[in-house]
């Protein structure tokens, strides 16, 4: 069994291939293109969705992965900013929750709100106060797997999981934050 290894995403896919570790957590994309097809959990263990809530009057619209003009718009997120700066360049300011986020962005202060689907879910409010010229939109819908080395070992870790996680499921004690 391999210890987990820091490295970029892109190459975890190559390195799982090369059998230098035996699983990681991702998408799809990340093992195109590989020699060896690597095994992947039966279902997803999370689907990442991301949700812009903007101001559509200006004639802006989000796109993904980000365009230039999105970098240079100024967002707010409660739950994802430092991941929104640190990995996709964006300029994007911290809020203390998910309605002062909604706020900000109904009062000009930042341009948009982009967050997992689930943390606008968490803001009812949403739908009551959306602004004249606002639209909520779905930007980024991605199911995750765990991903396992096409090997004899790899085959009976796939088989242990897949059991167990269906397992959980069915016994309740699964719940997705991000589904």
């Amino acid at each position: 069994m391999s210890i987990a290894m820091p490295l970029p995403i892109r190459r975890l896919g190559l390195a799982l291939s090369d059998k230098k570790i035996d699983l990681f957590v991702g998408s799809m994309e990340v093992l195109d293109g590989l020699k060896n097809d690597p095994l992947h959990s039966k279902y997803p263990v999370v689907v990442m969705s991301f949700e812009v809530y903007f101001n559509r009057l200006p004639g802006w619209r989000p796109v993904w992965p980000p365009d230039e003009t999105f970098r240079l718009k100024k967002g707010t997120s409660a739950q994802s900013a430092k991941v929104l700066v640190d990995n996709f360049d964006l300029n994007v300011i911290h809020a203390k929750t998910h309605l002062s986020a909604l706020k900000l962005v109904n009062r000009g202060r930042v341009d948009y709100w982009l967050e997992n689907s689930s943390g606008m879910r968490k803001v009812p409010e949403l739908t009551k106060n959306q602004a004249p010229g606002f639209s909520r939109l779905l930007l980024y819908h991605k199911p995750i797997f765990v991903h396992f080395q096409r090997s004899i070992e790899g085959q009976k870790i796939k088989r242990i999981f897949d059991d167990r996680f269906r397992q959980l499921v069915a016994e309740g004690n699964y719940v997705s934050e991000f589904s």
